[in-house]
């Protein structure tokens, strides 16, 4: 089970890895909270990357 912030997610699963990327993913695409999570799903952390890039674009000179 997964509890945080103004929020709560409950998860059971025989795997606590498919509970963290169900909670993430919620998180990133639910409920756009995206700022909140640090998923560690590879996929989920190259979009949770490009989100943030999104946010604040880098500048070069």
């Amino acid at each position: 089970m997964i509890l945080g912030g103004s929020w709560s997610y409950v998860c059971f699963s025989t795997s606590p890895l498919v509970c963290r990327y169900a909670a993430d993913a919620y998180a990133i695409f639910c409920t756009g909270k995206w700022q909140s999570v640090h998923p560690a799903d590879h996929m989920l952390t190259k979009y949770w990357e490009w989100l943030g890039n999104k946010e604040t674009p880098k500048v070069t000179c």
